[in-house]
Protein backbone atom coordinates (compact mmCIF):
# COMPACT_ATOMS: atom_id res chain seq x y z
CA UNK A 1 0.00 0.00 0.00
CA UNK A 2 1.32 3.47 -1.20
CA UNK A 3 1.35 6.62 1.47
CA UNK A 4 -0.72 8.20 -0.26
CA UNK A 5 -3.45 4.94 -0.08
CA UNK A 6 -2.63 5.04 3.87
CA UNK A 7 -2.79 8.90 3.96
CA UNK A 8 -6.44 9.27 2.15
CA UNK A 9 -7.64 6.13 4.13
CA UNK A 10 -6.82 7.97 7.36
CA UNK A 11 -8.53 11.10 6.28
CA UNK A 12 -11.24 8.91 4.95
CA UNK A 13 -11.89 7.33 8.10
CA UNK A 14 -11.08 10.82 10.36
CA UNK A 15 -13.88 12.91 7.85
CA UNK A 16 -16.29 10.58 6.91
CA UNK A 17 -16.61 9.70 11.12
CA UNK A 18 -20.14 9.63 12.96
CA UNK A 19 -20.69 13.22 14.18
CA UNK A 20 -21.11 12.15 17.44
CA UNK A 21 -17.14 12.01 17.33
CA UNK A 22 -15.70 13.64 20.50
CA UNK A 23 -14.37 17.27 20.52
CA UNK A 24 -11.42 15.83 21.83
CA UNK A 25 -10.60 13.45 19.03
CA UNK A 26 -11.08 16.14 16.45
CA UNK A 27 -8.55 18.51 18.61
CA UNK A 28 -5.94 15.49 18.84
CA UNK A 29 -5.36 14.54 15.64
CA UNK A 30 -5.17 18.67 14.56
CA UNK A 31 -2.59 19.13 17.36
CA UNK A 32 -0.74 15.88 16.20
CA UNK A 33 -0.84 17.43 12.47
CA UNK A 34 0.15 21.42 13.60
CA UNK A 35 3.08 19.40 15.69
CA UNK A 36 4.22 17.45 12.64
CA UNK A 37 3.89 20.88 10.05
CA UNK A 38 5.49 23.09 12.23
CA UNK A 39 8.87 20.15 12.84
CA UNK A 40 8.90 19.08 9.08
CA UNK A 41 9.06 23.58 8.36
CA UNK A 42 11.73 23.60 10.91
CA UNK A 43 13.69 21.32 9.36
CA UNK A 44 13.37 22.67 5.68
CA UNK A 45 14.42 25.81 7.45
CA UNK A 46 17.62 24.53 8.70
CA UNK A 47 18.41 22.67 5.37
CA UNK A 48 17.76 25.54 3.41
CA UNK A 49 20.17 27.57 5.16
CA UNK A 50 23.03 24.73 5.43
CA UNK A 51 22.64 24.61 1.66
CA UNK A 52 22.28 28.33 1.45
CA UNK A 53 24.97 29.60 -1.29
CA UNK A 54 25.47 25.80 -2.42
CA UNK A 55 24.52 24.95 -5.78
CA UNK A 56 20.66 23.71 -5.55
CA UNK A 57 20.60 19.97 -5.95
CA UNK A 58 17.88 18.82 -8.52
CA UNK A 59 17.08 16.19 -6.40
CA UNK A 60 16.65 18.15 -3.16
CA UNK A 61 14.58 21.06 -4.90
CA UNK A 62 12.31 18.35 -6.16
CA UNK A 63 11.81 16.43 -2.61
CA UNK A 64 11.53 19.79 -0.79
CA UNK A 65 8.83 20.80 -3.16
CA UNK A 66 7.25 17.50 -2.47
CA UNK A 67 7.35 17.72 0.86
CA UNK A 68 6.02 21.39 0.83
CA UNK A 69 2.91 20.62 -1.28
CA UNK A 70 2.15 17.60 1.43
CA UNK A 71 2.01 20.27 4.03
CA UNK A 72 -0.52 22.46 2.10
CA UNK A 73 -2.62 19.74 2.34
CA UNK A 74 -2.32 18.39 5.92
CA UNK A 75 -2.85 22.45 6.56
CA UNK A 76 -6.57 21.85 4.75
CA UNK A 77 -7.38 19.09 6.42
CA UNK A 78 -6.03 20.61 9.97
CA UNK A 79 -8.76 23.17 9.07
CA UNK A 80 -11.67 20.96 8.02
CA UNK A 81 -10.27 19.14 11.68
CA UNK A 82 -10.79 22.62 13.93
CA UNK A 83 -14.40 22.67 12.25
CA UNK A 84 -15.52 19.55 13.12
CA UNK A 85 -13.86 20.20 16.46
CA UNK A 86 -15.95 23.53 16.70
CA UNK A 87 -19.35 21.54 15.61
CA UNK A 88 -18.78 18.88 18.15
CA UNK A 89 -18.19 20.90 21.00
CA UNK A 90 -21.47 23.53 19.71
CA UNK A 91 -23.92 19.83 19.63
CA UNK A 92 -22.33 19.02 23.23
CA UNK A 93 -23.31 22.11 24.77
CA UNK A 94 -26.63 22.92 27.20
CA UNK A 95 -29.17 24.48 25.35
Amino acid sequence: MTSAVVKRSMRERILGADVNATEGSYAAFADMADAYVASTLEAISQIDAATLGADPDPTLVARMADIRARLDGLDELIVTLRELQARAAAQTRPR
